[in-house]
């Protein structure tokens, strides 16, 4: 089946950012990572001169902007929570112990 979609093009830019836009509403990730999205898609446009077919944007070039999108995801969830616990050891909530 997927022999059958390579003979076919993939999505365009606008296309692409859509579909992926589309997706992060859908799976209720945060909405901040859209801005990432642009970014990801014309790094793989550069890249590799185009989205590919059907089936290189099923198979490889999706799966490769999400794997970015779902790192940048991880890497920010981890500084926030360096962020709060800072906060929290040196209680800078504006709560004073007396």
């Amino acid at each position: 089946m997927l022999d059958y979609y390579s003979n076919f093009e993939g999505p365009t830019r606008n296309e692409a950012i859509e579909i992926i836009n589309m997706s992060i509403n859908k799976n209720n990730k945060p909405q901040w990572l859209k801005k990432y999205v642009s970014i990801y898609v014309d790094e793989e446009i550069n890249q590799y001169g185009g989205l590919c077919s059907q089936t290189g944007w099923i198979v490889m070039t999706n799966p490769s902007i999400w794997n970015k999108l779902l790192d940048k995801e991880k890497s920010s969830m981890k500084r926030w929570k360096k962020i709060f616990h800072a906060i929290k050891i040196n209680n800078i909530d504006g709560n004073k112990k007396q």
